[in-house]
């Protein structure tokens, strides 16, 4: 493929005119052939490769009329004699330092009929003629198509040398098609085309009988992996690039670069400023968060308008928003700082909706926020709130839940996983790439400047997320062990002061339920029959969920 491209849209300097005139020269209409005279020499050297992609196809049309070999031969060589033509362009649009867009548009013109059609009718009149030979075919000219169009759309964000030539590409380049055409031209000489001895490696049936419309021939194959190389993002080679010099980087940052009175970071962070005055009449926000996963800075563009009409504007219905904000404050009011809540609590809370909704509904609407990206779900079946909802829904946690929000002691955002320190009272908290950064030229706590630097005290950082409910988790089935062996001393009453809030407020419910249901009066096999059900139950839901499970609401009581 031509560098020109690269050429045309580099950034205008020197005595090349502005954008705004570059496009109004080709709306003048005084005088006649005004399209003409505004081409340049390029342009016409352009034109003169869709001129021999053009004749190669006509020639390949004219050997199918007559079986004249010499017309199969002339379409061999005129899409070579466009090659010369697409290297020549480029030449002379830097020669005479002349570029225009309309000669951009050309070129990809120029090379789809050259390096596409004109080898897929070639390859045709070789013998490639089955109904999916031409379905092949066909797919092998969208394909190039599509490759130039995304090579026009992307080229000015391609990085470029001092000559102006793109430094690298992505998708195997159009003229790369004239391999096949080399090929075409070596059977040609071997007499291994229709109506001779055939078309070397033959043909298979996908399906169908013989001859029919599943016939394929084996070589139609490798224009179909052609087609595919033109159309991935994996094929990406470099055409020239020194390997002592460095990509050359925009004037702007540049300039930013050379000039050591200036902060990088203080000029993007006005942009970002300068962007959300802008939009603020519109209630948006270029809002932007670390990913507390990835460490990376995220941005996203956010509705700060809480109405009516923003309220419809989603997908989800009004019953699905009522149970996705249960599940928020589910998180943010986990204990320890866990900030996360278990699948089983989760399917839970949706008995709490009015009107009601299944558990196979509950489960179909949990997975549906993970596949949007508003919740995170671990591999434990933990729930927890994702970059998207930290993001968008930032204002409402800060204002719904001000004393269970927290923030990094490092970047002061928003944090529901990371690391704290183990000292009682102590307030730091910290991501885990803060404070991975932080451990590298800082050994002490900055709050309470505790050491840090022993591997032992390391150990000792209590985690803030999913982790410090798994460590919850442990404690409260020890506790659980503990007081099944212990029974009814009187250290029971101190561990069950220490379990978790939810399980106690579990406990007094069941006991309440239990209390005004009155028993039924059956016989003593029915009975206990009925203990051996609930004891079962009881058994089959801590296996279940281990984590949210209350203790028996029967030994609270007895405790009580």
């Amino acid at each position: 493929m031509s560098q020109r491209k690269s050429a045309k849209c580099s950034t205008h300097n020197g005595d090349e005119k502005p954008p705004a005139a570059v496009l109004h020269q080709y709306q003048e209409r005084d005088g006649h052939f005004s399209l003409v005279r505004n081409f340049r020499l390029a342009d016409l050297v352009t034109i003169m490769n869709g001129f021999c992609g053009s004749f190669s196809v006509f020639s390949s049309a004219r050997y199918l009329l007559t079986n004249d070999e010499s017309y199969l031969w002339m379409a061999h060589v005129f899409p070579l004699a466009g090659l010369m033509f697409d290297f020549l362009d480029g030449k002379v649009a830097r020669w005479r330092k002349s570029s225009s867009m309309l000669g951009q548009e050309l070129d990809s013109l120029a090379d789809l009929i050259s390096f596409g059609v004109a080898p897929a009718v070639l390859a045709f009149a070789v013998g490639l003629r089955t109904t999916l030979d031409t379905v092949v075919l066909t797919g092998f000219i969208c394909c190039g198509l599509a490759r130039l169009a995304r090579f026009n759309a992307t080229v000015a964000l391609v990085p470029k040398d001092a000559a102006g030539k793109a430094q690298y590409f992505e998708g195997l380049p159009i003229p790369s098609s004239l391999g096949l055409v080399s090929i075409l031209a070596w059977w040609t000489k071997k007499g291994w085309i229709e109506g001779k001895q055939g078309v070397p490696w033959g043909t298979t049936t996908l399906w169908g009988s013989e001859s029919g419309t599943g016939e394929i021939h084996f070589a139609s194959f490798v224009f179909g992996l052609l087609a595919a190389a033109m159309c991935i993002d994996a094929v990406k080679g470099e055409l020239r690039l020194s390997p002592t010099r460095t990509p050359p980087q925009p004037a702007f940052f540049a300039s930013l670069a050379t000039d050591d009175s200036l902060n990088i970071s203080n000029v993007w962070d006005d942009f970002i400023v300068s962007v959300n005055n802008s939009i603020n009449p519109l209630d948006l926000e270029l809002a932007h968060l670390h990913d507390e996963v990835t460490g990376r800075q995220m941005y996203a563009l956010v509705n700060r308008k809480d109405d009516e009409v923003a309220q419809i504007a989603t997908e989800y219905t009004p019953i699905e928003i009522a149970y996705f904000k249960m599940i928020v404050e589910q998180i943010m009011l986990a204990p320890n700082e866990s900030y996360s809540v278990s699948s089983f609590a989760a399917l839970r809370e949706s008995t709490n909706l009015r009107p009601s909704i299944t558990k196979t509904q509950a489960e179909n609407v949990l997975t549906s926020f993970v596949a949007k990206g508003w919740l995170l779900k671990s591999q434990r079946g933990r729930y927890s709130l994702s970059i998207r909802s930290l993001l968008e829904l930032l204002p409402y946690l800060r204002n719904t839940y001000t004393d269970e929000v927290i923030e990094c002691t490092i970047c002061m955002e928003i944090l529901t996983r990371g690391t704290a320190c183990y000292t009682p009272n102590c307030k730091t908290r910290m991501h885990k790439h803060c404070f991975e950064n932080y451990r590298k030229t800082h050994q002490k706590c900055p709050a309470c400047s505790q050491d840090w630097s022993s591997e032992a005290n390391k150990k000792k950082l209590i985690p803030v997320g999913e982790k410090a409910a798994r460590a919850d988790d442990g404690a409260r089935k020890m506790r659980r062990k503990r007081s099944e062996s212990e029974g009814n001393e009187d250290g029971d009453s101190q561990r069950r002061s220490q379990t978790s809030d939810d399980n106690q407020e579990m406990e007094v419910d069941e006991a309440e339920t239990t209390q005004d249901t009155p028993p039924p009066q059956t016989n003593g096999r029915s009975r206990r029959s009925r203990r051996t059900q609930s004891t079962s139950q009881a058994d089959e839901s801590m296996d279940v969920d281990t984590e949210d499970s209350p203790q028996p609401a029967r030994r609270s009581r007895r405790r009580n």
